[in-house]
């Protein structure tokens, strides 16, 4: 079995992590409160082998008069990759939740967790990660890889 562009590809869950963070220190820069949905599919073929990505979720944020801002977001990403022949040689799934608050425009509290399963062949592994800070201080950081 050959390995194509996952080894290429950042993981699944590296650019959840960026995103999600992201969502962070932008909290307080949109106009409205509102829910952002997100979602995307593509496959690509590669020398006989299909490719695909799909991500979808969505981001929420609420602004006080104060400046105070919550956000939450949530959302799914799979990868898969098959063979000329139609079997699946890899595949993996990423759920993920973030939220946070911002007080006038400084953050306050921020979390997030994000659970991954990978299937190569007849090994499965998990991967999960839970964060959190609040009041200037990381108050937990979990991860177990591969249970």
């Amino acid at each position: 079995m050959k390995r194509l562009t996952k080894n290429l590809i950042t993981p699944n869950w590296m650019r959840i992590l960026l995103i999600s963070t992201l969502f962070a220190f932008h909290a307080g820069e949109a106009a409205a409160d509102r829910a952002y949905p997100f979602h995307d599919s593509y496959c690509l073929q590669n020398n006989g082998y299909t490719i695909c990505y799909a991500t979808q979720g969505v981001f929420q944020q609420v602004t006080t008069p104060s400046r105070n801002t919550s956000y939450m977001g949530n959302g799914t990403s799979s990868y898969t990759e098959i063979d000329p022949n139609g079997n699946i040689i890899y595949q993996d799934t990423l759920r993920y939740h973030t939220e946070g608050l911002n007080m006038q425009d400084v953050m306050a509290e921020y979390g997030q967790q994000f659970k991954t399963t990978l299937v190569t062949g007849n090994t499965t592994c998990t991967i999960s990660y839970a964060f959190h800070f609040a009041n200037g201080t990381v108050q937990f950081e979990r991860n177990n890889f591969c249970t």
